[in-house]
């Protein structure tokens, strides 16, 4: 199912302003009356301008339900080019940096408070996908097991006059450095 987030969209220099999306007013709003995953990130990336493409993705439901199934542990991030169908695809472990490797011990479900939640994650596409700096028209999806957020169209725009150009980025923190982007290509 669906869910229009235009009025609780942010303004797309909000995303560039600051991360925590836990303050987004979304969150208040939606707590305790939406259950479900939602996507929200700019419309609009004017290239020359900007260097990264960050998104907040949201995560509400039951607190005892939520304490098993997250978006790191069981999700995914997609993003489909509009022109070439490709599509660019990040585990949810990317959302959160952990270097543990051991699993936490298991939660008593009835220790946990009745009520909702809602998680919120900042991410940078750019980084987390692997998406080249040019020109294109993104799809982005977030899933969770059998459930997917809105949908969330983003233009990447050139806005020098000498045509778009791969930037690279500044050193350091690249999970994917060295690696290519994780993609599919159906077949014709």
């Amino acid at each position: 199912m669906s869910f229009d987030i235009s009025p609780y969209k942010l303004p797309d220099d909000a995303f560039w302003a600051g991360t925590d999306r836990a303050r987004d007013p979304l969150v208040r709003q939606l707590l305790g009356r939406f259950q479900g995953l939602l996507i929200d990130g700019p419309l609009r990336v004017e290239l020359g301008r900007r260097d990264r493409l960050p998104v907040g993705l949201y995560q509400f439901g039951p607190i005892r339900e939520m304490a098993y199934v997250s978006l790191p542990r069981h999700g995914v991030i997609t993003a489909i080019d509009l022109a070439t169908n490709r599509l660019y695809l990040a585990a949810g472990s990317a959302l959160e940096r952990d270097d543990d490797l051991e699993d936490p011990d298991p939660v008593d479900p009835s220790r946990l408070p009745e009520g909702d939640m809602c998680t919120t994650y900042s991410v940078d596409l750019r980084e987390v996908l692997g998406l080249p700096w040019i020109a294109a028209q993104y799809q982005v999806t977030t899933l969770l097991r059998g459930s997917a957020s809105n949908r969330l169209a983003v233009d990447m725009v050139d806005d020098s006059d000498r045509g778009a150009v791969e930037r690279p980025r500044a050193a350091g923190g690249n999970f994917f450095a060295g690696r290519p982007p994780m993609t599919h290509r159906p077949k014709p």
